[in-house]
């Protein structure tokens, strides 16, 4: 029976073994299964077009993200640096520092005050009778010690700035690795599946050249024509994760281009201790520290020195009598804690050393991971490369036995899917490898 339309006859063919068959079988079908080089889409030769697909490309308006070999990974993680709005929060604390720095050089305790007054009993309207005006200038000072902790806060805001630049850097650094990674990922999966797709439709003709020799059964050809449906959809599903891929990378990176070769090596020189995020913890508690002393020894308020001048007379005739004056304000006792700030401060300051604590044990951990994770790594990469090499071997004899009529398509066709998963499984191990030797880099808080 026929179908309409399709290319393919369905009908029962009878096979005689003959002899004179052998030489035809083993070349039309010795080509059948194309082996390790045909899953790396390695294909020769014209395919009907009841088996190919349309080529699949990106959309007009979604340009693919080529591998440039000029562009390095540390120049990506900076142009990403750039537009990262997390640079918002680096730039208020630099102005931060920079405004406590200013303060923490200040000769005075505070705003100096101009004061003045006038006495005087003479009636309204009449230049009789006594008076007396002055003006001053009222200069607030410190205690000894109320300074240290200002130029202490200054210097913590100050490295906390500096070490806010890096913790930013390293944050885009692990999105753009992890991007990277990613993207990488995603073209080896379309590769992949392309040349998958285009074994299966060589596979498929040469199956329906069979089929119309009357060498094999019409449904070896149905089953054919299903794993080319199959693969297609696998290399849809590719390009949807590519594109994908793609889309987040322009998004970070605000570039259409991603490195030639973003592969590092552990640096097994970096210390912990040198982390920028728990550098910063250490600074932030610092400065809380710094300014709970500051509070603190405000309470005592600041003694006042007033420099000014007085000018008087008794009655109408005499002259104005003009007087230098310097006086001394000293406050006595300690505001109330509560008031000033200082114990709000100093529980600030313990929350800051308890977070840098925390912060510090979960560092040490994620490292101990990333290095667990980097070892077991190393072992599925051996693991898979073993598995691929047997997978092409058990394919490579079943191609054999399929000639000799001892293996029927349906065994091919599953040894040629577990080739394609081991080879998969392979590729897949050996980025991951390379992507987690970079986040055993960004445990330790290194930035390319």
């Amino acid at each position: 029976m026929c179908r309409t339309g399709s290319a393919v006859s369905l009908r029962r063919v009878r096979i005689h073994p003959s002899p004179r068959l052998l030489p035809l079988v083993l070349v039309v079908l010795g080509l059948l299964a194309p082996g390790p080089r045909a899953l790396r889409a390695e294909t020769e030769g014209p395919v009907d077009a009841h088996v190919t697909t349309p080529t699949l490309g990106p959309p007009h308006d979604h340009p693919p993200v080529e591998a440039d070999p000029d562009l390095t990974l540390a120049e990506t993680i900076r142009l990403a640096l750039e537009r990262d709005p997390g640079l918002v929060g680096v730039e208020a604390r630099q102005v931060e520092g920079r405004a406590l720095e200013r303060a923490s050089r200040r000769w005075l305790a505070g705003a100096p005050a101009l004061y003045g007054g006038a006495v005087s009993d003479s009636p309204v309207g009449s230049d009789i009778g006594y008076r007396q005006w002055d003006a001053g200038l009222e200069l607030p000072l410190w205690w000894p010690g109320q300074r240290s902790p200002r130029r202490d806060v200054a210097r913590a805001a100050k490295d906390a700035a500096a070490h806010a630049v890096r913790v930013q850097a390293l944050e885009v650094a692990g999105q753009v690795r992890a991007a990277v990674a990613g993207l990488a990922l995603a073209r080896r999966r379309l590769e992949l599946a392309r040349g998958d797709r285009e074994a299966e439709a060589r596979l498929a003709e040469r199956v329906e050249r069979a089929v119309e020799l009357g060498e094999l059964a019409g449904r070896e050809a149905l089953l054919a024509r299903t794993s080319v449906l199959e693969r297609e959809l696998a290399e849809l599903e590719a390009l949807e994760e590519l594109r994908h891929a793609e889309a987040s990378w322009v998004v970070l990176t605000g570039i259409e281009r991603s490195p030639g070769e973003w592969g590092e090596t552990l640096r097994s020189d970096a210390r912990l201790e040198d982390h920028p995020a728990l550098l910063l913890a250490r600074d932030d508690q610092a400065q809380a520290e710094a300014n709970a002393a500051r509070l603190e020894r405000s309470g005592w308020g600041h003694p006042t020195v007033s420099v000014g001048s007085q000018h008087g007379r008794d009655t109408r005739p005499e002259k104005y009598i003009h007087r230098v004056v310097a006086g001394l304000s000293v406050p006595i006792g300690r505001a109330d804690p509560v008031s000033t700030g200082a114990i709000d401060a100093r529980r600030a300051a313990t929350d800051a050393r308890r977070d840098a604590m925390r912060l510090e044990r979960e560092l040490r951990a994620n490292l101990l991971h990333s290095e667990h994770r980097l070892d077991l790594a190393g072992q599925r990469l051996d693991a898979t490369a073993s598995q691929a090499r047997l997978a092409a071997d058990y394919l490579a004899r079943t191609e054999r036995g399929f000639v000799l009529g001892e293996v029927d398509l349906p065994t091919l066709v599953a040894a040629r899917g577990r080739a394609r998963a081991a080879t998969l499984s392979h590729h897949e191990a050996v980025l991951m490898h390379r992507f987690l030797i970079a986040e055993t880099n960004q445990a330790l808080g290194v930035v390319p």
